[in-house]
């Protein structure tokens, strides 16, 4: 079917019918239409406007009649009226907005119908009342744009309405939608921002947010009573505007319920806070936001991986085979019993990509000279005990020899309570035991250490075994010489004691690697080729290059380029490094990461 394109200007408004036009019409870009309901038809009518619909003081743009109707306006097109910019009115209708629509009293209207749509990625306007107003069943609006009005949005339908808020929206006045129904906001995938929970986002009972969506949702403790917060992680913050901030007040969430309770520092209740059940096992924490409020964060606890193994009298010890009461060696003093032990887990989709819970991986030598023995997986929070300092994993991550993880599909955790905050030993690396700083709701079996301690009390404070630190010039320094030994670990678990003299990994592909090395000597040098962690060839850095010879770099005659055995698969994450064979330095330049979206993309 042939489309229908007017061009040119018309004063005295178009109605559409079967006999003069065919479906769908195109106003094409330059085009000008006007009058009383500049565009109208009484059937299911799509409208492609690339050109300008302005209708009359007290009528419509664009004025459809029909179930079915669609309207696109695209970033060039303009679509206003004296009463509605799109007033869609006989059945539902769709309308994707990238230009500008304006409207004396509503910008955009869609009603009656089952599954209004309305998307914006451009303007839409009410002068008088709504930007967007939308009844019917079962209505959506989505909106990476800006919508303004007295209600920038007024969601009416009787049965549910969906709210989209993509990075970057703009809502110039409340949104409103029907109390009765089933409403939902669903924050998009991204870093954004939604603030005025309860009181310019009205009606709406449940809040998700979208996988890799990274969000701070603001609003008062009271607009958040009736919501549902799903797809909370640690990567997103409820900015509570109206509690300020006390430094005794308390978050404690009921692993049953979900429900996260905000106390003050007498255990009164100051409000709560209702959660999917994919914060089971967090923990969530105050802070001052800095402007009168209050910050909840959800934080994750430091634990142990499955696997790793512990010291103790009788020998290294895998940290699931402990049980209650067995001894462990700790640092500075006689062996102590296991008090209980914390257990969590993760799978799938609350594991892939939350780097809350994601592991981060010690490599076997990446502290000391066999320290840790083995690769030793811990939680970002862990603590290790660094040059007299607790340090949590996250903050000694360099890319070389300490890793984040962040594929990892199924995740056990476990942690160590003795009685008191105490160093104890992971694969011969020194780590921190589990002290309780209102993180033992974080583990699934916290009930059973309530069962066996019914009367033990809390203590006030936590009295850490030594100093906790997150920040500051000693911990610059410990990094730095942590990374400088990460470019010299050899596969013995020990470090190089001479760095190379030079040389630079050029280029990585999922098919070759190319760079120079020299030393002051003259010799050839022998280069590793490492993917992943495993050697996958060696060649020797002999060939010409003429831009080498220029530089005076071993007289041009240090170069190499090694084609890998087989090519890398475009669907998994590569880690490609080049090391020195004699001594098993890191070459500059690496290591290269070449991701499955980059070389999918590539592709």
């Amino acid at each position: 079917m042939t489309t229908s394109t007017i061009t040119g200007t018309i004063t005295t408004g178009v109605t559409l019918t079967g006999a003069s036009f065919t479906n769908p019409v195109t106003i094409a870009a330059g085009a000008s239409i006007s009058g009383t309901d500049a565009v109208y038809a009484a059937q299911n009518w799509t409208i492609l406007n690339d050109g300008m619909v302005s209708g009359d003081t007290t009528d419509s743009g664009i004025h459809l009649d029909g179930g079915g109707a669609a309207v696109t306006n695209s970033a060039s097109g303009s679509i206003g009226g004296g009463a509605y910019g799109v007033n869609i009115t006989g059945a539902t209708g769709t309308v994707v907005n990238y230009g500008s629509i304006g409207g004396g009293n509503t910008g955009v209207y869609v009603g009656q119908g089952t599954d209004a749509l309305v998307r914006n990625a451009g303007t839409i306007s009410g002068d008088g009342l709504f930007g967007v107003s939308l009844t019917g069943t079962d209505a959506t609006l989505e909106n990476s744009g800006v919508i303004t009005g007295s209600y920038a949005a007024f969601l009416d339908a009787d049965t549910a309405n969906r709210l989209i808020v993509d990075v970057g929206a703009v809502f110039g006045g409340v949104v409103q939608a029907n109390a009765t129904a089933a409403n939902t906001i669903e924050l998009a995938s991204g870093a954004g921002t939604l603030a005025g929970l309860g009181s310019d986002y009205v009606g709406f009972q449940t809040v998700t947010i979208d996988s890799g969506g990274s969000w701070d949702i603001a609003g008062s403790l009271s607009g958040f009573a009736g919501v549902t917060v799903e797809g909370f992680t640690s990567r997103d913050t409820i900015d509570l505007t109206g509690l300020a901030f006390d430094s005794g007040d308390r978050a404690d969430l009921n692993p049953s319920t979900h429900v996260l309770t905000i106390r003050n520092s007498g255990g009164g209740v100051l409000g709560t806070i209702q959660f999917d059940g994919g914060v089971t096992g967090d923990f969530f924490h105050l802070l001052s936001d800095g402007n009168n409020g209050t910050f909840v964060e959800d934080d994750e606890t430091p634990c142990f991986c499955r696997g790793t193994h512990i010291r103790t009298p009788k020998g290294e010890m895998p940290i699931e085979a402990l049980r209650i009461g067995d001894l462990v060696t700790v640092a500075g003093g006689p062996p102590l019993p296991v008090k209980w032990i914390g257990r969590r887990s993760y799978r799938d989709w609350s594991a892939v990509g939350n780097t809350g819970v994601q592991p981060v991986l010690f490599k076997a030598g990446s502290l000391a000279d066999r320290v840790p023995a083995r690769d030793l997986l811990v939680s970002p929070e862990h603590a290790m005990l660094l040059d007299g300092m607790l340090v949590p994993a996250r903050h000694l991550v360099n890319g070389i020899s300490i890793l984040k993880l962040e594929d990892v599909e199924q995740i056990d955790y476990f942690h160590l309570e003795i009685e008191r905050h105490a160093v104890i030993f992971a694969e011969g690396a020194a780590a921190e035991s589990f002290a309780d700083d209102d993180s033992r709701d974080a583990f699934h079996n916290a009930d059973e250490y309530r069962a066996l301690y019914p009367n033990e009390r809390r203590r006030r404070f936590v009295e850490y075994c030594a100093p906790r630190v997150e920040d500051g010039y000693a911990l610059d320094a410990l990094r730095r010489a942590l990374a400088t030994r990460g470019a010299r670990l050899l596969p013995t678990a020990k470090a190089a004691r001479t760095p190379v003299q030079q040389g630079y990994l050029d280029r990585a592909t999922r098919t070759t690697v190319e760079g120079w090395a020299v030393v002051p000597s003259g010799e050839p040098v022998m280069v590793a080729i490492v993917v992943n962690g495993a050697v996958v060839g060696q060649t020797r850095a002999d060939c010409y290059r003429e831009d080498l010879k220029k530089a005076g770099i071993g007289g041009g005659q240090c170069s190499f380029h090694f084609v890998l055995p087989q090519p890398l698969s475009p669907e998994l994450s590569h880690r490609i490094e080049v090391r020195r064979v004699s001594d098993w330095t890191l070459l500059h330049g690496g290591p290269v990461t070449l991701s499955a979206v980059a070389l999918r993309n590539a592709a």
